[in-house]
Formats: C-alpha cells, sequence, structure tokens
C-alpha cells in the first residue's frame, strides 16, 4: 500500500511550530521582558493561539482543494 505524502504547507506549520517553540526557551527570551512581562511568556502566547489557528487555516485550505 502507498503511503500518502504530507502536503508542503502541513510540513512548514510543523516547522514553525517547532522554531517557535525553540526561540521561546533561548537564553534571551528569559531575561527579556515587554509590559512587565518575561518574553518566553509572550512568545508562547503566540504559539498557543498561533499553532491552532495556521493549522485550521492549512487544514480548511487543503480540504476545499
Amino acid at each position: 500500500m502507498r503511503q500518502r505524502q504530507m502536503p508542503k504547507t502541513e510540513v512548514g506549520v510543523l516547522a514553525g511550530i517547532a522554531v517557535v517553540a525553540v526561540v521561546a526557551f533561548l537564553p534571551w527570551t528569559v531575561r527579556s521582558s515587554f509590559a512587565g512581562v518575561s518574553l518566553t511568556a509572550w512568545v508562547l502566547w503566540v504559539l498557543l493561539v498561533g499553532a491552532p489557528a495556521a493549522g485550521l487555516i492549512v487544514t480548511l485550505r487543503s480540504k476545499g482543494e
């Protein structure tokens, strides 16, 4: 049985999530702060909101094709 390939957009979303997760735990994000909140918290919040949103967008676009 032939295995289906993952679409490049989904690979891009997964790679983006991995990159943002790595950036969130770099030493300079822990020491930096914006509006009294650590940059790590801001980056993780963006990941919390952005990852599902990007996944939904990619899924809905691929279903339409």
